[in-house]
């Protein structure tokens, strides 16, 4: 797995979805988690992005093992936003790198295939494109953290 950069997810929620979508859409998960700081990273395949994870910090020892269902990718790319993030900044046009939608073009469409929004946002290409893919959590079984979800990851391949 490759380490990629580190984001902040500061509201304790995330938005899982194609950065195409608007807020709130069907196709797309949000998903509470522990605040914090989460190390990003992407695992590759045969010059394709397989998956794509995100492990909180300070508990980077939890696997992301339970399924939590699907999320839809229509634009060929798919990631984790700070909810209040994408809320604020969704949409945007493919060739506008000011703009949420143009900077995650941008990302996926370069050699790494996968990096940061804006210290809020990993986002990454999805593999074979378009379709339905599954999202895993793993969830922190200290005591004073306890049943909180520190780690998610996306499976393309």
């Amino acid at each position: 797995m490759k380490y990629l950069g580190l984001i902040e997810l500061t509201t304790g929620r995330v938005t899982i979805s194609d950065p195409c979508y608007e807020p709130g859409i069907w196709c797309a998960k949000s998903i509470s988690v522990m605040p914090g700081s989460y190390l990003c990273f992407a695992e590759e395949r045969n010059g394709r992005i397989e998956s794509i994870q995100i492990r909180h910090a300070g508990h980077t020892e939890i696997e992301p093992a339970t399924s939590i269902g699907a999320v839809a990718v229509d634009s060929g790319q798919c990631g984790f936003f700070d909810e209040a993030f994408y809320n604020k900044n969704q949409g945007g046009e493919f060739d506008n790198l000011n703009s949420f939608y143009g900077k995650a073009c941008h990302i996926t469409l370069s050699d790494e295939q996968a990096g940061i929004i804006d210290g809020k946002g990993f986002v990454s290409s999805s593999g074979w494109g378009d379709g339905m893919y599954q999202v895993f959590v793993g969830e922190c079984n200290f005591l004073e953290h306890e049943d909180q979800i520190t780690s998610v990851m996306l499976v393309f391949l």
